[in-house]
């Protein structure tokens, strides 16, 4: 199951969690948006693994 929040800060943010069977979150990710609506930044919360900036080189 997934379960989508939008947070309102300076940047508009999307958190996204991945909840098994049981309950428990197994995955959680939170994405950054800049004012023009495109992704800044991709950020594994958990399980921790990096942060991904897809206009980045």
């Amino acid at each position: 199951m997934a379960k989508n929040g939008i947070s309102c800060h300076k940047r508009p943010q999307v958190i996204r969690d991945l909840i098994d069977i049981e309950g428990k979150t197994t995955y959680y990710t939170k994405t950054t948006y800049d004012p023009d609506g495109i992704i800044v930044h991709v950020k594994e919360k958990f399980p921790k693994l990096q942060t991904i900036y897809p206009n980045r080189e």
